[in-house]
């Protein structure tokens, strides 16, 4: 595979680690801002929005950790997946 298709994969998965911490960093902020709005004694949302405002970022950032957690796809190491060494016996 030549240089550039390797330089490629390299540079994705290092922006998809950025965007995933980027994921976690704002689902973060939002969700703390969204629990200190159901903590506060603030008239501007209704219960409900307050508590969607709270726990919906929490899906941001799982989605982040995921992205984080994601093994790194590099077709030109051409490696075998761990589980696929263990089946092989």
């Amino acid at each position: 595979m030549s240089k550039l298709l390797a330089s490629y994969w390299k540079i994705f998965n290092i922006l998809a680690r950025i965007v995933g911490g980027g994921f976690i960093l704002n689902g973060s902020v939002i969700s703390i801002w969204g629990f200190a709005l159901v903590i506060g004694k603030s008239k501007d949302y209704s219960s409900t929005d307050k508590w969607l405002i709270a726990c919906v970022p929490l899906l941001v950032v799982l989605f982040g950790i995921l992205l984080l957690r994601a093994q790194p796809y590099r077709p030109d190491l051409r490696e075998a997946r761990p589980s696929d060494k263990n089946n092989k016996q």
